[in-house]
């Protein structure tokens, strides 16, 4: 291999305000070689994104302070003058970021996005960029290019959004691609399609990648070496196959050990708590000045399961494919058609009125806690919410009472309740979620992808609450997913969905041991199993 196209030496990065200063990246040292992966990862808050960022110069410079030297083919970038670092940006150097969304300008079509690096950085006019452009577009994958550089981002899935990311960066064929947390937010069949093809372009174009990401399996398949981050420090770097296999700190041998293995245990009774049978939900699809119904939209598809006392069942399947809207049914969110017994009790054509009593036994933790947890209320408010509407005789001492006694089992301290819920991390805001669902003490809990934003040591943390959970108060669990690492660990059996319909159903350990549909296999097969 090559000399270093890049390197770090003895790297700091400082955010300084008025009064405090925050050391965020402390003396690091690395260096990518032309075609090689290097992967950077740790948990959230170690420095990772930083340093990502550093080496474009996309801090707020008046806010911070490098020492140090990141030499980019033999050039000091911290040396450059900010003409100089634009001419770097979008050419030699570019960046995928985690969300698409955020990142591609709503207002702008998908070719004028990609046009517009073109045309900054190349010799081109406006024609020729468009060329480019789905040239580019067909390149990474996108069908109908020439309809596509048309489309605005809401227009697009989120693997398509993940695409167009790459085209823009690989406008100018740059030599060094910075992808962070390219593939968090996908389905597995998705971000097995994104690092497949980002392989491809690298071996095409000969680009050293740099891998910002917490997903220890990415790392393992796709990175040739690995750099571990903990609180601003390089804690240890080499071979990943060797650091996966030998971990010499004993930070690196935390990260790696939070690799989820089977943690449910069997079902201690055969008692149905819920039972479905036919569940169908359909959307109308109205066209006209008078809005009549000309089709509908099925996104849940007469699908019948039933889950025991203490059992857990997985949910998985696609964007798309029906999962939460399923969820929801059951739960009596989402209107629907079909019987639904909750504890032999048919509540299917039970009026909201008349479902109060059964919502306090059925209760919903979401995927990401900060949009589901108000802003405005403390952590005492939002935990005793719940109690306020379904048990108003409790008097404000024993409603305290109550919430100190969650707060114990979800493991968080007592300081916390007059905070907010922007004071904590994600791994804190998911305990709040659970505490608040389970201050009820419900029968049932719709987990509705409650780990996927977190960081692996914190997901293996919040997936054993919730099996010591599940064990002491004989919890059932509906347990959605995309990440079929998390649904082994976690589930009992399983159903995998597809276009609203059930493709499989079994135990668990059968499903993955011996799937009978091609659709399960190519999930397994996505999930690096």
């Amino acid at each position: 291999m090559s000399e270093s196209l890049l390197k770090v030496n003895d790297l700091s990065v400082n955010f300084v305000a008025a009064d405090y200063q925050v050391l965020a990246v402390n003396n690091i040292s690395f260096d990518i070689k032309q075609g090689e992966t290097l992967a950077i990862v740790g948990e959230s808050g170690s420095g990772k994104s930083v340093t990502a960022m550093s080496i474009m110069r996309l801090h707020e410079e008046r806010a911070t302070t490098y020492q140090g030297n990141i030499y980019f083919q033999g050039e000091d970038i911290l040396e450059f003058s900010e003409s100089q670092c634009q001419a770097l940006r979008g050419s030699d150097v570019a960046m995928i970021f985690q969300e698409p969304m955020t990142s591609l300008n709503p207002v702008f079509t998908i070719g004028e996005q990609i046009c517009e690096t073109l045309l900054i950085h190349q010799p081109l006019n406006t024609q020729q960029a468009l060329e480019r452009a789905i040239e580019l577009l067909h390149k990474v994958g996108i069908e109908d290019p020439q309809q596509r550089v048309k489309d605005f981002p809401h227009m697009l899935s989120g693997g398509q959004r993940q695409r167009v990311m790459i085209a823009i960066a690989l406008a100018c064929k740059p030599r060094l691609l910075i992808a962070d947390e390219p593939t968090t937010a996908l389905d597995v069949t998705i971000q097995a399609q994104i690092i497949k093809l980002l392989a491809s372009l690298q071996k095409e174009f000969n680009m050293a990648i740099l891998m910002i990401t917490h997903d220890l399996n990415l790392v393992k398949h796709f990175a040739d070496r690995v750099c571990i981050m903990c609180q601003g420090e390089i804690v240890e770097t080499g071979e990943a196959a060797a650091v996966f296999q030998s971990p010499v700190h004993d930070y690196s041998k935390k990260l790696l050990s939070s690799q989820l293995e089977k943690l449910v245990q069997p079902v201690m009774t055969e008692q149905l708590l819920l039972e479905a049978d036919n569940i169908r939900v359909a959307f109308a699809i109205k066209k006209g000045f008078f809005k009549r119904q000309v089709d509908e939209l099925v996104a849940v598809d007469n699908i019948s399961l039933d889950i025991k006392k203490g059992e857990t069942l997985g949910v998985v399947g696609e964007s798309g494919s029906g999962k939460t809207t399923l969820g929801m049914s059951l739960l009596k969110l989402q209107n629907c058609s079909g019987d639904i017994l909750l504890n032999k009790e048919n509540i299917s054509l039970l009026s909201d009125k008349q479902m109060r009593p059964y919502r306090r036994i059925c209760q919903v933790v979401f995927q990401d806690p900060f949009s589901s947890l108000s802003p405005r209320m403390t952590i005492l408010q939002i935990i005793a919410e719940g109690l306020s509407l379904h048990q108003p005789g409790l008097n404000a001492e024993q409603r305290y009472q109550k919430v100190l006694s969650i707060l114990a089992e979800v493991d968080l301290p007592e300081n916390i309740l007059y905070r907010y819920p922007h004071e904590f991390s994600g791994g804190q805001r998911q305990r709040i979620a659970i505490a608040r669902a389970l201050i009820l003490k419900p029968d049932l809990l719709l987990l509705d992808e409650p780990t996927s934003a977190l960081d692996v040591s914190v997901q293996k943390m919040v997936l054993e609450l919730l099996i010591s959970l599940q064990q002491k108060y004989q919890l059932s669990y509906i347990f959605i997913s995309h990440d079929l690492k998390v649904v082994r660990a976690m589930s009992h059996k399983m159903i995998v969905m597809r276009n609203g319909k059930v493709v499989e159903a079994g135990e668990t350990e059968r499903v993955f041991a011996n799937p009978q549909q091609d659709y399960t296999k190519e999930l397994l097969e996505a999930s690096f199993f």
